[in-house]
C-alpha cells in the first residue's frame, strides 16, 4: 500500500474511550450503543489534567463494560472545587480569583 502523504487515523474498538485535545482541552471520545460521544471534561490541557482525563476515559470504559454507563455524563464531569466555585462572578461569567494578601507579624 502506498503512501499519498495524507495521515489517517484508525478508528478505536467500539466501547474503547480515547483522548483528543478540542480547543486545547482534553476530550473523550467514544462509541457506546451506536453512537457516538463527545465529552468535554471543562479542563486546560496540562499534564495533571490530562492524567485526570485518562483516569475519567477508564472509569468510562469501565462502565461501558459493566453495562453502567452514565448517558448524561454527570458521573464523568468534573466537578469545581471550592476555590474554582468562588472564580465564578455574580454574572456566572469566569473571572481572574482575588487575593487578599495579609503580612504576618503586623
Amino acid at each position: 500500500m502506498k503512501s499519498n502523504g495524507t495521515r489517517r487515523h484508525r478508528k478505536a474498538k467500539t466501547g474503547s474511550v480515547t483522548i483528543r485535545s478540542s480547543n486545547n482541552r482534553p476530550q473523550l471520545v467514544f462509541t457506546h450503543a451506536g453512537k457516538r460521544h463527545f465529552v468535554s471534561l471543562g479542563l486546560s490541557n496540562t499534564p495533571l489534567n490530562m492524567k485526570t482525563a485518562q483516569e475519567t476515559a477508564f472509569e468510562v470504559q469501565r462502565d461501558i463494560q459493566y453495562g453502567e454507563f452514565d448517558p448524561t455524563y454527570r458521573k464523568y464531569k468534573i466537578h469545581p472545587t471550592a476555590s474554582a466555585t468562588m472564580c465564578i462572578g455574580a454574572n456566572g461569567h469566569w473571572r481572574s480569583p482575588s487575593f487578599d494578601v495579609r503580612l504576618v507579624g503586623d
